[in-house]
């Protein structure tokens, strides 16, 4: 469950001083491969969500691109004022204020969503803390169908739900001010039966942190009885930052397991590379990647055609750079010297470290210079 981003991401240029720039181009979803999703009568879904201006209203879209079907949130739909409609117009866009609505249209809105299509959800993962507001959404769900009490559909909401974090610092980990939340908290008190002040408990720590604002990471851990990093090392340094959530707790007690990220091998991987293994690993080993055979193979790779395949690669994407960037030269009118320029752009045997889309603080750039011996052993 996500939103329908009407702009999605910016695309970036250079302006004539060099400067990035960002354009917004909205997707044209009649070439995308969605369609509305339906109720079990067939009737196209719409969801509500009261908010301090009034109503937000969402319609719903299916996208089917593998084996689990994707549903969106959309809220550019004729019921919404014209502010409201932009709630989904871009990733990372807008303010505080429109942040909060995402993330409520989210949580609370994807869950009621998944009711009106027909599913139940017996379980629910949050992918980071922006999903968090959907422990509310199971919550009321809880109490109005089996007339449970708060505390009772808590425990059993929260031994059904499964928490993803993905990064240590401050930027990757959402916060919103208790001033600008109570407000959405009070109007949706009537809807989810749970008082503001009890959801704000949930998204604090009693050890830790500022009080004068909520924790999305933190509202969704203490929602989650199963909650895991990405890595083995994430997992020791995520227990380390967030011990003060279980102070009766050693360190290497807290509740964070580990889930190692995987990668989609057969889009990851070169032509070059996927030729290659072919060659050596036989035809079947697309089939079972991690088997210790395949991977004890792969060291039966020579040095040389690892290298040339990996050389073939980088020159491939050399000449993507050079294509883009004289793309955006003609783009803005430059001179015959820029095209020129930009046709020679880049160098084979020159270590190039380049960052793609947003250079953001959670990224962690500055790690290449922590160690300095490793740097000089790589370049």
């Amino acid at each position: 469950v996500g939103l329908m981003y009407r702009q999605g991401y910016h695309q970036q240029y250079l302006n004539n001083d060099g400067w990035q720039q960002e354009m917004y181009v909205d997707n044209e979803f009649d070439r995308l491969p969605l369609t509305r999703a339906c109720n079990q009568q067939k009737q196209p879904v719409k969801i509500q969500l009261p908010v301090p201006s009034g109503i937000l209203h969402a319609c719903v879209w299916q996208m089917d691109i593998g084996r689990v079907p994707l549903f969106l949130l959309d809220t550019n739909i004729p019921e919404n004022p014209p502010e409201l409609r932009t709630v989904t117009a871009s990733l990372y866009g807008g303010d505080r204020t429109v942040r909060i609505l995402q993330e409520l249209l989210l949580g609370i809105g994807g869950y009621n969503a998944l009711l009106e299509i027909g599913f139940d959800p017996a379980v629910c993962h949050m992918n980071e803390g922006h999903a968090s507001f959907v422990g509310l959404a199971r919550i009321a769900h809880l109490c109005g169908t089996s007339k449970l009490d708060t505390k009772t559909a808590f425990e059993i909401m929260e031994r059904t739900s499964v928490f993803t974090t993905h990064t240590p610092v401050a930027a990757g980990n959402e916060t919103f001010p208790i001033d600008l939340l109570r407000p959405h908290l009070e109007k949706l008190r009537d809807t989810l039966k749970i008082e503001p002040d009890q959801v704000l408990s949930w998204g604090q720590s009693a050890y830790g942190g500022q009080q004068h604002e909520l924790s999305m990471t933190v509202l969704g851990m203490k929602m989650s009885q199963s909650i895991n990093a990405v890595s083995r090392i994430h997992g020791q340094v995520a227990r380390k930052m967030w011990a003060h959530l279980w102070p009766e707790k050693p360190e290497n007690e807290v509740p964070i397991q580990h889930i190692t990220n995987g990668i989609h091998v057969a889009s990851w991987l070169s032509p070059d590379m996927t030729m290659l293994f072919d060659r050596y690993l036989g035809p079947d080993w697309h089939d079972d990647p991690s088997n210790e055979h395949v991977l004890a193979a792969i060291q039966e790779i020579p040095d040389e055609e690892l290298w040339r395949a990996r050389e073939l690669a980088r020159a491939r994407l050399m000449r993507r750079a050079r294509e883009h960037a004289e793309k955006q030269c003609l783009a803005r009118n430059a001179s015959k010297s820029e095209l020129s320029q930009a046709r020679s752009i880049l160098e084979q045997k020159t270590l190039t470290i380049g960052f793609a889309r947003r250079f953001a603080s959670y990224k962690r750039a500055a790690l290449i210079l922590r160690d300095r011996r490793r740097l000089e052993a790589l370049i």
